[in-house]
């Protein structure tokens, strides 16, 4: 049963404006169950809402997880902006030509760093005021995440014909320099040279800005991948800074040799613990829900079994007129006296359930407790549902199929017709109305079985489902209530499945079939204690969950069939030149 609203497999359509305005509304929502509000929990059981409670719970705390890691996500990528912005902080973006040296004096091979030789000028260059080299890719390229070491820094504005992909190219108007020509470190050199030697009025006040060169490191070997983000990758990006932010708070050189986003050496952290446990089971009890419910406040119901018109004998008679004019014993008329019925009584079962666990243990794993619980009390819903079946077994008369449809026929042409033919002598028995529903019992792969009959046949294979099988057998006045259990002889439900073959469909199928309100359900009502502690599990540090149902299955009909048929889903139908043996 969900009361909460249903979450997408994924959050990322969902703000987190969105995310926090969903856990308020189910927050109010999972108080409004606590407080057991008519409008939302009218009609359901305390199972129910204890299944809708623990599916909001979790839902609500997976939000909150996912609420928690994009707040802790927008804070690494606040550090990360701000340790970029302070890398770019005193970043030096002009070239200046304050020492005009000797134009012949070479600068660029004396083994100082490039941007220091391309910025020493000729003594017999003319002054220009302040003159500003751009290099306008260095500057607008994102800067990496750590202020690279100085050999890394170096490689990055080095440029010659021998690094593939580095693109640092001469400007336009610059004096023996063609726009786009590729430098290397001696040519940018000249090119800074070029453009201080040209003579430009500059105002009081103003500098002039000369745009020298332009270096792209787009295509760059010299900048790892894993420095560079992309745009439409969002994720990659992501894990680049994840990676780079947890190298830097390691003391890792993330440009040394040794390092490499895909690391060898296996997994050292502890991986992420999952603690949900899965739950497939239910507590639905469709076999309790067949029946008429009836509270029996005294344990039990006291009840005579009523006659059957087979009973009938001499309370109706025929005399003809000429019986009634020769009168004596030939025209008297007989009367059947009404006797005093022997009276039954059934009285409720205690099923039970009771589980101990540690105080501790619950309260550091709560996973596994309500998974736990959830268990049992699908386990209890098992053993009551037999218990009923167990009951309405022994109340009912045992037949088997009498094999009319040939043997090899399907599940279909074998099945229907038992059903069938019992329902027709149930009905014409107790002379009921044409018609009239009878209630069956069977087990819920029968649908299935059924199904895959179909399937196997020549035609209409597809044309029902296992909704289309109920709704059939409605329309031969046949109402099903389809039990996930079975009598405690353990034919009715399927064994485990090993490595090994499939386990097939049971050969024999058990079922009921009795008019509507021929079986009652006798019920006391249940006990929960919930959560006990006495003495003796305060010793031991745990504590108790306890609960109880009182209940029972009483037949106070005329008539109820339990058949057996043998069937086999084989599609097989018979020879139209092989009639059916009657």
């Amino acid at each position: 049963m969900e009361l909460f609203a249903a979450l997408p497999e994924n959050f990322d359509a969902m703000s987190d404006e969105d995310l926090t305005a969903w856990v308020n509304d189910a927050k109010a929502l999972a108080a409004r169950i606590k407080e057991r509000d008519p409008e939302l929990v009218s009609g359901l059981t305390e199972p129910d809402l204890i299944d809708a409670m623990k599916a909001g719970v979790a839902d609500i705390l997976k939000v909150q997880d996912e609420l928690k890691g994009r707040a802790a996500q927008h804070q690494l990528v606040d550090e990360e902006l701000a340790a970029q912005l302070a890398q770019i902080s005193d970043v030096d973006t002009s070239m200046s030509a304050d020492d005009p040296g000797d134009e012949d004096d070479s600068d660029a091979g004396d083994g100082t760093d490039e941007a220091e030789a391309s910025a020493e000028l000729s003594a017999d260059e003319p002054v220009v005021e302040e003159p500003v080299v751009e290099e306008a890719a260095m500057v607008a390229s994102a800067p990496p995440l750590r202020r690279l070491p100085a050999q890394g820094r170096h490689a990055a504005i080095q440029a010659s014909p021998a690094n593939h992909g580095i693109a640092l190219t001469a400007s336009a108007d610059l004096d023996g320099f063609k726009a786009g020509q590729e430098l290397d470190s001696d040519s940018l050199a000249r090119a800074v040279r070029s453009a201080a030697r040209r003579k430009t009025a500059v105002p009081a006040g103003f500098r002039d800005h000369v745009v020298v060169a332009s270096l792209d490191l787009t295509n760059n070997p010299a900048i790892p991948e894993y420095r560079k983000l992309h745009d439409n990758d969002e994720t990659g990006n992501t894990r680049k800074i994840e990676a780079l932010v947890a190298a830097a708070k390691n003391g890792i050189d993330p440009d040394a040799d040794a390092f490499a986003l895909t690391a060898s050496g296996g997994i050292c952290a502890p991986v992420a613990p999952y603690y949900e446990l899965a739950n497939v089971s239910t507590v639905l009890r469709p076999v309790r829900d067949a029946l008429v419910g009836f509270i029996a406040d005294r344990g039990g119901i006291n009840f005579a079994p009523p006659p059957v018109i087979s009973q009938i004998t001499d309370a109706v008679g025929i005399i003809t007129a000429d019986q009634d004019a020769a009168g004596g014993s030939a025209g008297t008329k007989s009367c059947q006296t009404v006797i005093c019925p022997d009276f039954e009584i059934v009285t409720v079962d205690s099923i039970y359930h009771c589980v101990i666990a540690g105080n501790l243990g619950a309260r550091a794993f709560p996973e596994q407790i309500a998974q736990f619980n959830v268990l049992v009390l699908a386990q209890h819903a098992r053993v009551a549902e037999t218990n009923l079946l167990n009951a309405i077994k022994a109340g009912s008369t045992a037949v088997t199929a009498n094999g009319q449809a040939v043997q090899g026929d399907g599940a279909i042409a074998t099945l229907l017709n038992d059903i069938l033919l019992a329902a027709a002598g149930m009905r014409s028995r107790n002379r009921m109305v044409p018609g009239v529903k009878l209630q069956a019992i069977l087990p819920v792969w029968t649908a299935d079985m059924l199904v895959s009959d179909l399937i196997a046949s020549q035609f209409g294979r597809f044309e029902y489902n296992q909704a289309g099988v109920t709704a059939l057998l409605g329309t031969y006045g046949i109402n099903v209530a389809w039990t996930l259990d079975g009598p405690s002889d353990g034919t009715q439900v399927f064994g485990a499945q090993g490595a090994s073959a499939l386990v097939n469909y049971p050969t024999d199928i058990e079922w009921a079939l009795f008019p509507a309100g021929s079986w009652l359900f006798v019920d006391s009502g249940v006990l929960e204690l919930g959560i006990v502690r006495d003495s003796v599990l305060n010793a031991t540090n745990s504590y108790q969950i306890f609960g109880e149902s009182w209940e029972n299955a009483a037949g106070v009909g005329v008539e109820s069939l339990w058949v057996t048929s043998t069937v086999c889903p084989t599609g097989a139908v018979s020879a139209l030149a092989t009639p059916a043996g009657c």
